[in-house]
């Protein structure tokens, strides 16, 4: 049906319009502590019905927003259930994909078009078969692999990056060995083909032996994977074309069964190397090495110095494949180190000299342009953490403080890059023994001071260890007992501009909270990829019942403002 408007109507919406936005002008110039925000509308359940001591344990997004899986488990029975929730229909539409099965693991492929999972006859069986099936439930699940019997599992499966293949470690063969396998993501099963070389059967049947580690190209070309095959001491790392069209080459030569490769293996971005760590050549410490991803074992390249001592930590490369940065372990202290790829140059200290006692943590990240490192440390107190930024390239000299200098009880306990890579989101504990702690933005090159991001109405508190940021950088959501003492409630604050931060869930029932329950920590909160969207966990409706909720961006023709009380209670109202 076509409504036609007469002048004397679309002038009136005219009016409204200009006065509209004369008074969002109006009260940006009048309200003291204003900002406009990111304002979300009022939240939406989404699973279905739970059952007595059924729990929601993680959730996310699909690709393109509009459809969202969770799982369900049984306290009591534990049994497990993977349901996918078309988001823009009404609630109570979500489809249980796994029927009378038992999900025992699942993942989605990269560019959201389907699910692939395992499942069991019952919790206390293996997983037994492995399936896919369309995101949009459009099509009935289809076999990747045959069904197993006699106890005989399926370890893990993982989706290549091009979303293609699916790549999985099965006993289908011999109960107990663990071997690898491809198959197209459509199936069938008989299409599947065996990527790992001969290896012997286990010597006895409680042992579970063959492939271990694995991990996919970026080109989804290859696959690494670690596992002792037939004329092997020990257990080796190798690589194979992902659609088995050449045989697998052994990467490493661990004639010592004294030596090992830690699980720290990395593929460069563009697919031509692999950085591993191993103890085969000193045999009493661990050591950096590069080798092209189609070897040979004679290749490897040594990227720590040769003669210092240290056994190398951990290890991550550079967004652009330029530079290694890896933490290793010296007389005095633990240091970050930076490397380029082709060991053009020889290895630098990104850090200070600490104090003794003190070193650089385990975490650390690259800027997505690879220009800078940030890393934790306790370099100028011993056990008090704090943030620092580096050039890649270093020299340790100019390393910056992204904030004030902390005392003893604080310390920066994690922090996030924001995409845009302009700055750092982190969490300080600003006072150890009263469990307080505060969120801050600083940008990365710390060129201004740190701000804080949440409102403190109490002298307690605690905004929790994980950070969500938006894709498009634009917002930050945290969790916390912002307004009242261990009631934790979700809030988003602007990474932009200075503002105010907002609650996002609606009110929760007499002891309610959100991310309660038996929900995993880091799936608390999930953005959706065009960031317009929340999933999120909470007790909102009854207490000690946890379920799913979104929430979805209003439009751009709605302005929300938000005010400090007196009281130091945040208020938003709308326009």
């Amino acid at each position: 049906m076509m409504i036609v408007l007469s002048e004397f109507q679309k002038g009136l919406i005219k009016f409204f319009r200009r006065g509209r936005a004369l008074m969002v002008g109006i009260l940006s110039l009048l309200v003291a502590s204003h900002s406009l925000a990111t304002e979300f509308g009022d939240p939406k359940k989404i699973n279905l019905p739970l059952g007595d001591r059924d729990y929601i344990q993680m959730f996310d997004f699909l690709a393109d927003t509009n459809r969202a899986f969770y799982d369900v488990v049984n306290s009591s029975s534990g049994y497990r259930k993977l349901y996918n929730a078309e988001l823009n229909k009404s609630p109570g539409t979500a489809v249980n994909i796994t029927g009378s099965r038992n999900l025992r693991n699942f993942a989605i492929s990269p560019d959201g078009e389907y699910i692939v999972y395992s499942t069991s006859s019952s919790p206390f069986n293996s997983p037994s078969l492995l399936q896919s099936q369309k995101s949009d439930i459009s099509e009935a699940p289809v076999a990747l692999s045959p069904q197993l019997s006699g106890g005989r599992d399926i370890a893990s499966q993982y989706v290549s990056p091009d979303s293609k293949t699916v790549i999985f470690i099965s006993e289908e063969s011999v109960d107990n060995l663990r071997e690898l396998y491809s198959v197209p993501i459509t199936g069938p099963s008989n299409a599947r083909i065996k990527l790992s070389g001969p290896m012997d059967p286990p010597s006895d049947s409680s042992s579970v032996i063959g492939v271990s580690i694995v991990a996919i190209s970026p080109d989804s070309t290859r696959v690494l994977y670690k596992a002792k095959q037939v004329g092997d001491t020990k257990p080796e790392l190798y690589s194979v074309a992902t659609d088995g069209s050449s045989p697998p080459v052994r990467l490493t030569n661990l004639s010592d069964n004294n030596t090992s490769i830690s699980s720290k293996i990395k593929i460069s971005p563009d697919s031509s190397q692999v950085t591993f760590i191993s103890d085969y050549a000193s045999k009493t410490h661990y050591e950096l090495y590069r080798i092209p991803i189609t070897g040979p074992s004679s290749a490897a390249v040594k990227l720590n110095h040769v003669s210092d001592g240290e056994s190398v930590w951990d290890s991550r490369i550079s967004p652009d494949g330029s530079a290694v940065v890896y933490t290793s372990a010296r007389s005095d202290f633990v240091g970050l180190y930076s490397v380029p790829m082709d060991r053009s140059s020889e290895p630098v200290l990104l850090n200070p000299i600490p104090v003794p006692g003190g070193s650089v943590s385990i975490y650390f990240a690259f800027t997505p342009d690879s220009s800078r490192v940030v890393f934790l440390g306790d370099l100028d107190t011993d056990r008090v953490e704090e943030l620092y930024s580096v050039p890649v390239a270093g020299p340790s000299s100019e390393a910056v403080k992204l904030h004030a200098d902390l005392v003893a009880n604080q310390r920066v306990e994690s922090f996030d890059i924001v995409p845009d890579g302009s700055s750092v989101v982190f969490r300080m504990d600003t006072s150890i023994p009263s469990y307080q702690s505060d969120l801050y933005l600083a940008p990365v090159d710390g060129s201004s001071q740190a701000t804080m991001l949440n409102v403190n109405a109490h002298d307690k508190v605690n905004v929790k260890e994980q950070i969500f940021i938006s894709t498009n950088s634009e917002y930050v959501v945290y969790l916390a007992d912002q307004d009242t003492d261990d009631i934790t409630e979700m809030y988003s604050v602007s990474l932009k501009e200075p503002q105010l931060p907002v609650k996002l869930n609606a009110p929760l029932p007499a002891g309610g909270q959100v991310a309660s329950g038996l929900v995993l920590p880091n799936n608390y909160v999930r953005i959706s990829p065009n960031s317009k969207r929340i999933l999120y966990s909470a007790e909102q409706v009854t207490d000690d019942v946890t379920e799913l909720f979104m929430i979805e961006q209003k439009s751009d023709d709605e302005s929300c403002f938000v005010v400090k009380t007196a009281a130091a209670k945040v208020v938003t109202f709308c326009l």
